[in-house]
């Protein structure tokens, strides 16, 4: 069995190890053209405000470059997620083969749960170096971490008969021999946080203070939301005025400035809150929905497996929208 896991490990890291090769290679070709699109557009900008390009030829010209530009950037923004993605399916891989050479050294030991005062998990060595708990984690968030340690730590389930935990134990055991059976899935899983744990308790804490936040009732008004809309319509308005007319640009820019400042100081207390907690979110909160997304959207045969993802569907994909907003 040990033999069968370091061949596949191996021949699945060296797929990977070419499709990585595959896709950097094209990197240089995505840099080029954004660079030279983006240089060309600037060029013709600068000709078009010193006047040496009429109106038509600017837009014909400078449309399609900017265009070229940004579907680029788009399409080399996916290929860079896709060339992070495979490097942390290659990091899965290498400590998979560390593992099956007695190398625990990349996993998490657990050492900060170790407790000497415990009945039985400091005795028989639960936590720390070499220790059950860093040859069986595999969980990518501190709160995965956190419930793996109390588990490990508890004799019993609190309150359970004998049946109930043996019972409890099976449908434990059946639900990790169906996740055994899906390595790809597993891989996909852990590649999420390869390099770090995402902080659970942060996350929460953040979402917390962003849901208390003091915003004024009257910036969620509809004369609120109309008053906006007239603002972006005038500066609209003036800008196309600007452009192919005799207004002053240092008009428009007044009128920017004031319409800024004023929606910053009436809102100032909320932004701030705001801004510190997705600050905090932002390293975080996208593994985190990509963790949900890839467990909630997963068909699970075994009971205790299908009960998560009924627990992470409670709110329908309203939770998850409005992660993805933040």
């Amino acid at each position: 069995m040990k033999e069968k896991l370091n061949e596949y490990y191996k021949k699945r890291h060296a797929e990977l190890s070419e499709k990585l090769r595959a896709r950097k290679k094209k990197v240089r070709w995505f840099i080029t053209t954004e660079i030279l699109s983006f240089v060309a557009a600037a060029v013709v900008v600068v000709m078009f405000i010193s006047e040496k390009v009429s109106v038509m030829p600017f837009i014909f010209i400078f449309n399609p470059l900017f265009a070229l530009f940004l579907v680029t950037k788009g399409i080399d923004r996916s290929n860079t997620r896709e060339v992070e993605g495979i490097e942390a399916k290659l990091s899965v891989y290498s400590d998979n083969l560390k593992y099956l050479k007695g190398i625990y050294s990349s996993f998490d030991d657990g050492r900060r749960y170790v407790n000497p005062k415990h009945q039985y998990s400091f005795d028989m060595d639960i936590f720390g170096k070499d220790s059950l708990f860093q040859r069986i984690c595999r969980t990518v968030t501190m709160g995965g971490a956190d419930r793996l340690a109390d588990i490990l730590s508890s004799s019993a389930l609190p309150g359970a008969s004998a049946d109930e935990c043996r019972k409890a134990v099976e449908r434990r055991r059946r639900a990790i021999a169906e996740l055994a059976d899906m390595e790809e899935w597993r891989t996909d899983f852990l590649a999420v946080g390869y390099k770090n744990k995402v902080h659970t308790e942060t996350i929460r804490r953040a979402l917390d203070e962003t849901r208390k936040a003091d915003i004024p009732k009257w910036a969620l008004s509809n004369t609120s939301l109309a008053l906006a809309a007239v603002s972006m319509t005038i500066f609209a308005v003036l800008f196309l005025f600007t452009m192919f007319g005799n207004l002053s640009a240092d008009f428009v820019s007044i009128w920017t400035v004031v319409q800024l400042g004023a929606s910053i100081g009436l809102s100032a207390k909320a932004i701030k809150m705001i801004s510190k907690a997705v600050d905090r979110l932002s390293g975080s909160l996208k593994p985190y929905i990509v963790l949900l997304e890839h467990i909630s959207k997963t068909s699970f045969k075994e009971e205790e497996n299908k009960r998560i993802v009924t627990a992470l569907n409670l709110d329908g994909d309203a939770a998850l929208a409005s992660m993805k907003e933040l």
